[in-house]
């Protein structure tokens, strides 16, 4: 054998060496996970790490830009257990399909997730039984077949600055308490927040938008929602911006609560306070069943099809709000109108029990009936000190009237159009 022959043959035998050599280290990530001390940190390459990792002490893992682990077993991509783990800056897709499954399942206390891109054919993060841990800066696309981020007896844990899209609800707390949802945004799910059994929330400046629901509250207890934008949830016959339903002294203020079928659908609750919100631009602006006891005041309701709606709910105390519909004379110049604000259950109760009168919504034969057998007074949503004006919060809806105006335009051109043209036919 020559020399050039033994040299290549070498170079053969290096490579076929190097082959299983550089898969074992792509296979050793949990190993090395294993192998790093408590308070350790793994920093990860740019690559794609096809594992199911478990990590059960208080390390810190950190990718790379490109760094993806990935797994399409029935295991979650990543388990987390015990204390302070930090995950942080890489992508974690999970493409099982076993229902269930999770993307990233945590456990335990004080764990950090951040920056992180999950793509997930079922959930994305799972918390069970996780407290104090924050999730922040994250991205969550899913296929709409299980939640972006589930959390069951889960409590004091921040989620903050996440963006979730096309899951079936994007945040969904059970029995979990004193969590508090900041800055996120929720698209194409069926509730964007979905809070059930679970007290002391707080969903503060959050968006939900193009979904069934905006923001599904209940059978909780205080529960704040304050400056969040609940827009154009409008696709379902039972869409609405923001429902309560069996829920307890919540505060509810300075929501805008645009473009949906309903903006307020409260139903079932008792000693709630809905205040300075913007309620806009909705099919139907509130909507009452079965709601006692409750504050609602200051609020603006302004370019609704129909301002308000209310079957057995009485001993609200409603003042100072703002109706487009209401009939306005301020006579002693202190911005409130001395013609009370009132809004007849009539509709509402023949179509609680026959739902396809809905079709007859605002039809002049229903309008009719509506005066002629008007309710019983106490059954009336009234509110005796109408605000004149609409409260300056309007100028925070981010629509703007020029589509408004160019398709009011374009209409008027095609209807000219028309004309033209049938003259000439003729």
């Amino acid at each position: 054998m020559t020399r050039w022959n033994l040299l290549f043959f070498g170079m053969l035998v290096f490579a076929a060496l190097s082959v299983p050599l550089s898969a074992e280290a792509a296979e050793s990530l949990q190993k090395q996970i294993d192998e790093l001390p408590s308070g350790g940190k793994l920093v990860l390459d740019s690559g794609v790490y096809k594992e199911s990792l478990l990590i059960t002490k208080p390390i810190t893992i950190e990718g790379s830009d490109g760094t993806i682990i990935t797994q399409c077993s029935d295991e979650p991509v990543m388990t987390i257990i015990g204390a302070k783990v930090t995950i942080k800056n890489l992508q974690v897709v999970s493409c099982s399909k076993a229902e269930g499954t999770a993307a990233i399942s945590v456990k335990g206390v004080n764990h950090t997730l951040e920056n992180i891109m999950i793509t997930a054919s079922q959930f994305g993060i799972k918390l069970n039984e996780a407290h104090s841990t924050t999730i922040s800066n994250l991205e969550i696309s899913g296929e709409g077949k299980a939640n972006g981020i589930d959390l069951w007896k889960s409590s004091d844990n921040l989620i903050t600055n996440t963006v979730i899209d096309h899951v079936y609800d994007g945040i969904y707390l059970e029995d979990s308490h004193d969590n508090r949802l900041i800055d996120n945004k929720v698209t194409h799910a069926r509730y964007g927040y979905h809070l059930m059994f679970s007290n002391g929330t707080e969903l503060k400046g959050n968006h939900s938008s193009e979904n069934t629901t905006g923001a599904m509250i209940m059978s909780t207890r205080d529960t704040v929602v304050e400056n969040n934008q609940l827009l154009e949830n409008n696709e379902n016959v039972n869409a609405q911006g923001l429902l309560l339903y069996d829920t307890y002294k919540a505060k509810i203020s300075h929501n805008i609560i645009s473009n949906n079928r309903v903006g307020l659908f409260l139903d079932t609750s008792n000693q709630n306070l809905i205040e300075n919100n913007v309620v806009t631009q909705n099919f139907i602006g509130m909507q009452l069943r079965e709601f006692h006891e409750n504050v609602i005041r200051d609020n603006s309701m302004i370019g609704n099809v129909y301002d308000s709606q209310a079957i057995n709910s009485q001993d609200n105390q409603i003042q100072g709000n703002y109706w487009d519909s209401s009939l306005k004379l301020d006579t002693a110049g202190n911005g409130t109108s001395i013609i009370p604000y009132t809004s007849d259950p009539y509709f509402l109760t023949i179509t609680n029990s026959t739902p396809e009168f809905q079709l007859f919504f605002h039809a002049p034969g229903m309008l009719v009936l509506q005066k002629l057998l008007k309710s019983h007074e106490e059954a009336l949503l009234r509110d005796d000190t109408p605000r004149m004006t609409a409260a300056t919060e309007i100028e925070r809806v981010s629509h703007s009237p020029y589509p408004l105006w160019l398709v009011s335009l374009a209409m008027i051109f095609g209807s000219l159009v028309y004309f033209v043209w049938g003259r000439k036919a003729l």
